[in-house]
């Protein structure tokens, strides 16, 4: 519903309304918020849902917690619930394994069902860097730089947690090691020496002018899986730089060169993705999905969130835009985006409307499509509750996904 409230100044802030608006509708509070609004004849109308509070109910698993059960205000027309808007009400020790809770999905008696899961059981594996020292320096045998995980508790890892290849490599030492930190490095320093060492005598062969091939192998850190490999070719003691794959960049601790000798044929290079977030600007609104069907939603980086979509005809706030890639993205919920594509921007516009003489006016639907078996009379009045501008055009609704162009309206 809308309020009226009554002002003297061209303008009012959201601030002075909410004073307002609490004094006369006492059980009501600002839905669809503005940041500033404009007073037309000392009237400033605003778009107000009634309060009301919504018992939560605290679930692990299928078991609710004891005696753990509160309550939150929120207002009627509010269609879903961020979870982080609960931190303070969530029970100690716990943490909400959802982002987004949807409040059509009430109980019975009104209730709401919050699903959460104990923090200690969160992160329960933990990263280790494992650095491996040749203790014997005439030996240029080397092993990657790896990373294993283990249990977030354990302060030690054992020879078994590092899949260690005992026909080349004998460990020197400890069978296990105190894993170390450094900042938010966890890391093991490990020394081992080659089996059977045979020192060479200087290389005066032709083999230390023939060309190398050396295997580069670029797995992705976080998943240990392989993203690419590649070929570096030149010779003995050459120093080669790394090409590394679009959109990623070198793992802690990893170098971004490689120096060619004769028994190296292989090795891993970790990455990390780099950030690919889109440029974001502040833009209040409502959008509707339009009607090619369900919309899509995407996280900043443009990743597809697939347990997720908008329905089709369903109308969503916005608080922000988004440009990635040269694609325009409406931002409908936490780290959730709709394209500009899938979706219409609307204004709120209740009022009556009439048509330019002449003619019938042609109707179009909301992708700018004319409606080829609807139109309406010259000079006739018509409800409209919104407008936008479809394919370059403004144009009022006049009936579910029928709109009038503005240059057929007097």
């Amino acid at each position: 519903m809308q309020a009226t409230i009554n002002s003297n100044e061209s303008k009012i802030t959201k601030e002075k309304i909410a004073t307002k608006l609490k004094d006369a509708y006492p059980d009501y509070g600002i839905f669809n918020i503005q940041d500033e609004y404009n007073v037309d004849n000392k009237v400033v109308k605003v778009e107000v849902s009634k309060k009301k509070n919504i018992t939560l109910h605290y679930l692990n698993g299928e078991t609710e917690l004891e005696n753990t059960s509160n309550s939150i205000e929120v207002l009627t027309a509010t269609k879903e619930l961020g979870t982080n808007s609960l931190v303070e009400k969530i029970p100690s020790g716990y943490k909400a394994s959802e982002t987004i809770l949807n409040l059509k999905n009430l109980n019975t008696d009104g209730s709401l069902n919050v699903k959460v899961v104990p923090i200690t059981s969160i992160n329960s594996k933990k990263e280790v860097q494992v650095k491996f020292k040749n203790v014997n320096s005439k030996s240029k045998d080397k092993i990657d730089i790896k990373y294993i995980k283990v249990d977030s508790s354990a302060n030690k890892i054992s020879k078994q947690d590092l899949d260690f290849d005992d026909n080349k490599y004998e460990l020197v030492g400890n069978d296990s090691w105190e894993i170390l930190k450094d900042g938010n490095l966890n890391y093991v320093e490990v020394s081992f020496k080659p089996k059977d060492t045979i020192v060479n005598k200087p290389n005066t062969s032709t083999n230390a002018t023939q060309n190398l091939n050396v295997t580069v192998t670029y797995i992705n850190k976080a998943t240990n899986k392989t993203i690419t490999t590649s070929t570096i070719t030149g010779k003995v003691g050459d120093q080669q730089k790394l090409t590394l794959p679009k959109g990623y960049k070198l793992a802690n601790g990893e170098n971004g060169t490689i120096k060619l000798d004769s028994k190296t044929k292989a090795v891993k290079v970790y990455l990390v993705k780099e950030s690919n977030k889109g440029v974001v600007s502040n833009h209040r609104s409502v959008v509707s999905v339009n009607g090619k069907g369900y919309a899509r939603l995407y996280d900043q980086e443009g990743k597809e969130i697939t347990n997720r979509v908008l329905s089709n005809g369903s109308d969503w706030a916005s608080d922000e835009t988004m440009v990635l890639d040269g694609v325009t993205y409406y931002r409908v919920a936490t780290n959730e985006w709709a394209k500009a594509s899938e979706v219409l921007e609307y204004t709120e516009n209740i009022t009556t409307i009439q048509t330019t003489g002449g003619q019938y006016k042609v109707l179009f639907d909301e992708n700018g499509k004319q409606i080829s078996n609807r139109a309406i009379a010259g000079n006739s009045s018509w409800f409209t509750d919104r407008t936008a501008t479809i394919n370059g055009i403004k144009m009022y609704r006049v009936a579910t996904n029928e709109w009038l162009r503005a240059s057929d309206v007097k």
